[in-house]
């Protein structure tokens, strides 16, 4: 019931994201091939991380994860910062950069680090098909996006997945 769950839910997000309007032109294809390089890399951390996370707890795994990731994301982030002015980038712009680094990314690994230790990989894993759904929603919000037949349907298989992977099994079993 698992597998269904984590295959409808992924069907979901593919549905969402409307592969008929992917484009492979050289342009999006190198970045095309890091999405796929990460979700690959992220399956990987979300399956064997959960006996580090356990015995060394969220906080000290992460920390160690975010400095082994420094080592190779800030010479890439000042090589491609060397042609900007730094001294021009107005205040609200590096709030703008402080509040991605903390709250939409070091939080969110930290929470999920946080389940990972707590409960099946695959129950964590499965949360993340939720993003697209919400970062739809914020669009509607935000952007005044509409909802349609296709996003409706992506979200009903997402959530039918989430809920297949993450209810009980049989008596006192997750």
């Amino acid at each position: 019931v698992k597998v269904f769950g984590i295959v409808l839910a992924a069907f979901g997000v593919v549905l969402l994201i409307d592969p008929r309007n992917a484009s492979f032109s050289s342009e999006t294809t190198l970045g095309d091939l890091m999405i796929v390089l990460n979700s690959l890399s992220y399956g990987i951390y979300v399956a064997s991380s959960k006996d580090v996370l356990t015995r060394n707890g969220a906080v000290k795994s992460i920390t160690w994860i975010f400095v082994f990731a420094s080592v190779v994301c800030v010479p890439l982030g000042l090589y491609s910062m060397s042609g900007v002015e730094t001294a021009l980038i107005a205040p609200a712009i590096w709030l703008l950069i402080l509040y991605i680094a903390i709250i939409a990314t070091a939080l969110p690994y930290l929470f999920n680090a946080w389940a990972l230790a707590r409960v099946n990989p695959s129950t964590v894993a499965v949360y993340i098909y939720l993003q697209p759904v919400i970062g739809f929603l914020l669009a509607v919000a935000l952007l005044g996006e509409t909802v349609g037949l296709n996003f409706t349907a992506a979200a009903l298989l997402i959530f039918a997945g989430v809920y297949l992977v993450t209810k009980k099994s049989g008596p006192g079993r997750t």
